[in-house]
């Protein structure tokens, strides 16, 4: 019993360090693809291979350790997926990302937290964002500015901070004002937020807001319910998009309904048309990263994660790989609920966007499911945590 206990431990260290050498990577992924650098899409490839790989290793070192369904769930998605990626020879970006993501959520219960580490990269997300704040175009893309970055990535990157900051602020209950310096800087980056008019993002800060402010709720639901509001959620947002592009659309049409100065109607509901014309007899393995629509030569984006999935690998990837991550949840459920509640707004976020597989965004939510992960141990069970 002992020598299996010792085996274990041994392979949460190795987790452990792939945890660290993840966000490391991520860390520096986003300064060298988002700020200053002219940055070479060899390098920014080389970068995701690397943490897809790193994530893969952690899986393997943990795999015996892991639940029978959560087991069977990861071999059920790797096929299909292998098979999709087989027909297609399309995407394969999309599945390092992938991998990266669930990779991570599958590894956690076994990190012993670095608290060096996690504070550095909270230290240096931190110097990011100022870095964004100050110098990234606002209020229209393509202004000249010394950071050009896609507005809604400006948006997201400050949702991100202020749930970094939210959280921070609860380790201080009883000391007042350092909790209410926390609240400053998170209005603060709220204040820039807006100006991003990124209504995704927005959705999510608010979003987060009840989440904070309902946390002893939200903090007694089963864990069964958090996979049960995985998978509603996962296909909720297939159901949305043809809602948003068929139904909606014909009852309002483009033009007559204004938002943060943006049409409702922006492109996607034609995207999302497309879509599903397009799907046809292909909705077993999808079509690959080829949908041909208005914005595109060679695949667009579909705006939407899990159309994203349904399209690039079809619905026999799209099944496992929401039941592997409602699965993953219900465990982290346990121990991270801040990293558990994250993952519940961001895939509402995918409602909108394909935050989970998309290059520019992977290396945010990898850095910030490390972060979260620290703080919510470290605010729970202080130095005990490495004892587990």
């Amino acid at each position: 019993m002992l020598e299996l206990q010792s085996e274990k431990t041994k392979k949460s260290a190795v987790a452990s360090v792939v945890l660290i050498l993840m966000m490391l990577i991520s860390l520096f992924r986003i300064f060298y693809s988002d700020t200053f650098f002219v940055a070479s899409e060899n390098v920014k490839r080389a970068l995701a291979a690397a943490v897809s790989l790193l994530s893969a290793i952690g899986v393997l070192f943990v795999f015996d350790y892991l639940p029978k369904k959560v087991k069977f769930w990861w071999f059920a998605f790797l096929g299909f997926l292998l098979i999709a990626y087989v027909q297609h020879f399309s995407g394969l970006e999309y599945i390092c990302n992938t991998i990266s993501f669930l990779g991570l959520l599958t590894i956690l219960p076994f990190i012993c937290i670095s608290k060096t580490v996690s504070r550095i990269c909270i230290l240096g997300f931190s110097v990011f964002v100022l870095l964004i704040m100050i110098f990234a175009n606002r209020f229209k893309e393509g202004e000249e500015s010394l950071i050009n970055l896609n507005t809604n990535l400006s948006g997201f990157v400050l949702f991100l901070f202020e749930f970094i900051m939210l959280a921070m602020s609860q380790k201080y209950r009883k000391g007042v004002v350092k909790r209410y310096v926390f609240y400053l800087i998170f209005l603060i980056a709220f204040i820039f937020q807006v100006q991003y008019a990124s209504r995704s993002s927005l959705i999510a800060t608010v979003l987060m807001i009840i989440y904070f402010l309902f946390k002893a709720f939200f903090n007694r639901v089963s864990r069964g319910n958090i996979f049960n509001l995985v998978v509603f959620l996962s296909f909720m947002a297939i159901l949305f998009a043809y809602f948003y592009s068929v139904t909606l659309y014909d009852i309002i049409g483009k033009g007559n309904l204004i938002i943060f100065g943006k049409d409702i109607f922006t492109g996607r509901q034609i995207i999302w048309r497309d879509a599903f014309e397009q799907l046809g007899g292909n909705w077993f393995f999808g079509l690959g990263n080829r949908l041909d629509s208005y914005m595109n030569e060679n695949g667009t984006n579909l705006h939407n994660q899990m159309m994203g999935y349904l399209v690039t690998f079809g619905i026999l990837v799209v099944i496992p790989m929401v039941i592997l991550m409602g699965n993953l949840l219900k465990e982290l459920k346990k121990d991270n609920i801040l990293v558990v509640a994250f993952i519940l707004i961001l895939l509402v976020v995918c409602f909108f966007e394909t935050s989970i597989y998309s290059s520019s965004t992977n290396a945010f939510i990898v850095l910030q499911i490390g972060m979260l992960n620290y703080i919510g141990y470290q605010y729970k069970k202080g130095e005990k945590l490495c004892k587990k």
